[in-house]
């Protein structure tokens, strides 16, 4: 399934943000729905990928990259 791509409405200081999370979705073979619902999980369902302030992506960069190093572990 192709990934979604990124939204035209994203402020562009967080558009670099927003391309690391399409990276490390895509380097996961993930699309960013995955993405979404890591930032609707740690928001309580109160914000979406579009919406998430700086802090929040950071924080699903954060997740992502964990999220990787373990399934590199794994292999």
């Amino acid at each position: 399934r192709p990934a979604k791509s990124l939204s035209p409405t994203v402020a562009p200081e967080l558009r670099p943000r927003h391309r690391k999370i399409l990276a490390l979705c895509l380097s996961q073979g993930r699309d960013l729905d995955y993405a979404e619902a890591v930032i609707r999980r740690m928001s309580r369902g109160t914000e979406t990928l579009a919406s998430a302030p700086a802090a929040r992506l950071d924080a699903c960069i954060a997740a992502l990259a964990r999220q990787a190093r373990r399934e590199q572990e794994d292999r």
